[in-house]
């Protein structure tokens, strides 16, 4: 599940105004997550969820991708 976010940033960039609903597919694949983030921040009380939902999918995109370039994804694999 994780690697979708990835997997829909490369979506969006190999198929930018290609096609325009593979493109908002990727787009709502990365808004699942800040939207989990969300819903888990409100339960938790923070006075900001909105604000902290979108700096830690920002923080998961930014890993994922970061992941994905380096080669390394054993970060992400089920044992």
């Amino acid at each position: 599940m994780l690697t979708r976010g990835r997997l829909g940033m490369e979506a969006a960039q190999e198929y930018a105004g290609k096609h325009k609903g593979i493109v908002e597919l990727s787009i709502a694949a990365s808004s699942r997550g800040e939207v989990k983030f969300l819903e888990l921040c409100k339960r938790a009380g923070f006075a900001k969820p909105q604000r902290l939902a979108k700096q830690l999918n920002l923080l998961l995109q930014g890993a994922l991708a970061l992941l994905h370039a380096s080669g390394e994804t054993s970060a992400f694999m089920r044992s």
